[in-house]
């Protein structure tokens, strides 16, 4: 309860209204006690400055605000497609299928050649 009347009593010296004769007289038995709290707040009410901060403060400010802002907006997550791998080894698989076969092909027709050669080369008997 002391402490809610010391609140509105510091409120009440920010808005320029000193009461504390008032709060004194409606709580007698915390008199000692609130004179002492009472007077320390308003020696820290008199010995604070108000404090502006300067313009070029508030630009920096507000442009470091909105970079963050900006930041924030932008998506982080790039979603890759998972599929690409595999699409890619499956080419690469049917490729060289492709070529071993192609191989295989080319070697057999080389192969039946030189067959053929061999046999057309043999002396007749």
């Amino acid at each position: 309860m002391l402490a809610d009347v010391l609140v509105t009593c510091a409120d009440n010296l920010n808005e320029g209204m000193d009461m504390r004769a008032e709060y004194i007289a409606a709580f007698p038995e915390y008199r000692d006690d609130l004179l002492d709290l009472m007077d320390v707040a308003a020696r820290v009410k008199r010995a604070l400055v108000a404090v502006q901060p300067s313009s070029a403060f508030r630009n920096a400010l507000k442009i470091g605000l909105l970079d963050a802002a900006e930041q924030k907006v932008k998506p982080r997550i790039i979603i890759r497609n998972p599929f690409r791998l595999q699409k890619i080894i499956l080419i690469g698989a049917a490729i060289g299928s492709a070529l071993s076969v192609v191989v295989g092909i080319i070697a057999a027709i080389l192969m039946r050649n030189r067959a053929m050669q061999r046999s057309h080369q043999l002396p007749s008997g």
